[in-house]
């Protein structure tokens, strides 16, 4: 080689280190932009919008009675919920008192944190996948609102997940490694998620189906450590959940289980790095029809049971108008139709070109598809809530399999951002606490179920008339829970005088007018 050829080598190499230096300042500044777009959008007027819920008021008298009496249970609202939710709402009455950020604000801080840790995980994969992925969360309006909701769902899902990710991928990326901490937090945290609701032990679940189906497919267990780390992860959940439903109005239970569970999950650890590092054959018979019925049975089930609510997440007009009571114009839900069909598609066919034309990610699509099939089967039942994990699935799958190809960025990215910019813009409408008129929207989210916007109305009105008119005594015709609750937490922020022989009636004003509340004064 002479001279000219090393100096032309040279150039090359510092050429092509420019040009991805370059690349990847560009895709930092875009990912830094998007990431403060999405906090502004998590933080802004976090106090007033949307207006207190009822179980989140109740989370925080939850919270402020284990402060002064203690836990008592180590259950929530129900069997199948755990307390994390009261238990980080203590700890931030405890920093920042008591006031309504403090209430939501445990659910900003986690979701951050989760979301830091898929965009570093993302980063190692490529910058774009980065972008990607904060695209489509800033094209969902439930991710969107999320985090300003203090339920135990919206607190811990994307941080969990998060965790969990990265955990599996870390294993995957270094098989040859021992990857104990991996390990350890994935088994910690995906116990964690399933304490803190049912819903969540869906995604072991899936995973563990999902590895199965792609060992059969590929006719050998290539994925061994994965296939241990998730069955580990049932078995964890099973006693889990065993202890739930028969011991956990005892709070002895739940120091029985923060001694046990770390000891198996220590055994679990050991385990799988003793037994998970050679790749096993197995002559498994061709189930190639097998998995095309099992695949469209999975679809209709989820399509049949989920899928009017789910298309609603994906569109995202509807999940506005129920958390921040507005009309959306027919403008807008003509553009975010079009942008949910358009991701619709994507994920159709992705799933598609992975799980029948040999993609990059058969695993990942699995999980979806499987995740899919075994929703119904935990719940018929539909809330916009209990899509928040397969939606940060899909949006985890969609980002790896566009950092592979650019053309579909390049079709991708455009759409994603318009889409996002018109659900902002319809959400920053709406912060406006002099609005003259409130939606009251009941919206059919499926299996002839409806939500009502008016359990988000700002209860500020009836807290300033109880306040003027020193009420004592309330009567409530209707949806008790939703109004009672948001005013004794209001109460027990900043107490007021009231007289017992005062008394008033609050109805919701179906007409959308006067704040959304009739408030009745009774001699």
């Amino acid at each position: 080689m002479n001279r000219s050829d090393i100096t032309e080598t040279i150039n090359s190499l510092f050429n092509e280190k420019y040009q991805t230096g370059k690349n990847l300042l560009i895709y930092g500044l875009c990912m830094c932009g998007l990431l403060i777009l999405l906090v502004f959008c998590w933080t802004y007027k976090l106090s007033d919008f949307p207006g207190l819920h009822g179980d989140e008021a109740w989370s925080g008298l939850k919270a402020y009675y284990y402060l002064y009496v203690g836990i008592d249970k180590v259950h929530g609202m129900n069997n199948y919920t755990g307390i994390l939710q009261p238990l980080s709402t203590l700890i931030s009455f405890k920093l920042f008192g008591i006031n309504v950020v403090s209430l939501r604000i445990c659910g900003i801080f986690f979701n951050l944190a989760g979301l830091v840790i898929l965009l570093a995980t993302f980063w190692k994969i490529s910058g774009s996948s980065a972008i990607s992925f904060l695209l489509i969360m800033l094209q969902s309006a439930l991710l969107i609102s999320a985090p300003r909701i203090a339920w135990e769902v919206n607190t811990f899902t994307l941080f969990f997940i998060s965790i969990m990710a990265a955990s599996v991928f870390s294993i995957a990326r270094h098989p040859e490694k021992k990857n104990r901490l991996a390990i350890w937090l994935f088994l910690i945290f995906s116990l964690l998620g399933s304490y803190n609701h049912i819903l969540f032990s869906c995604i072991s679940l899936a995973g563990t189906i999902a590895l199965i189906f792609v060992s059969v497919v590929n006719k050998k267990i290539t994925y061994k450590k994965e296939l241990f780390l998730f069955l580990s992860s049932i078995f964890n959940q099973s006693f889990l959940f065993i202890g739930m439903y028969y011991f956990s109005e005892n709070r002895i239970s739940g120091i029985i289980g923060a001694f046990f569970f770390p000891i198996i999950i220590y055994l679990q650890t050991a385990f799988i790095l003793k037994f998970s590092i050679k790749e096993i054959n197995f002559p498994f018979p061709d189930f190639r029809y097998l998995k095309h019925f099992f695949l469209i049975t999975a679809g209709a089930s989820f399509v049949i049971f989920h899928g009017h609510s789910f298309f609603d997440v994906l569109t995202g007009y509807r999940v506005i108008a129920y958390l921040y009571a507005i009309d959306t114009s027919y403008f807008l839900r003509i553009g975010l139709s079009f942008c949910g069909c358009f991701m619709a598609a994507g994920i159709i066919y992705f799933l598609y070109l992975d799980i029948f034309k040999s993609g990059r990610y058969p695993a990942l699509a699995y999980t979806i598809v499987v995740y899919a099939a075994l929703l119904p089967l935990y719940t018929q039942s539909t809330s916009y809530r209990y899509y928040l994990a397969i939606y940060i699935l899909i949006a985890i799958y969609m980002a790896c399999h566009l950092s592979k190809h650019p053309g579909r960025q390049i079709l991708f990215w455009p759409v994603l951002f318009v889409s996002g910019m018109l659900l902002n813009i319809a959400i920053f409408k709406s912060f406006d606490l002099n609005r003259p008129h409130l939606a009251t929207v009941e919206i059919p989210v499926g299996q002839g179920q409806k939500e009502q916007s008016a359990h988000f109305y700002s209860k500020a009105p009836i807290i300033d008339f109880l306040i003027k008119n020193r009420i004592g005594r309330i009567n409530y015709p209707k949806d008790r829970y939703f109004i009672e609750q948001p005013i004794l937490f209001y109460h027990l922020i900043a107490p007021w005088q009231a007289f017992p022989s005062r008394q008033m009636k609050i109805e919701l004003d179906p007409s959308g007018n006067n704040k959304g509340f009739k408030l009745i004064y009774e001699h």
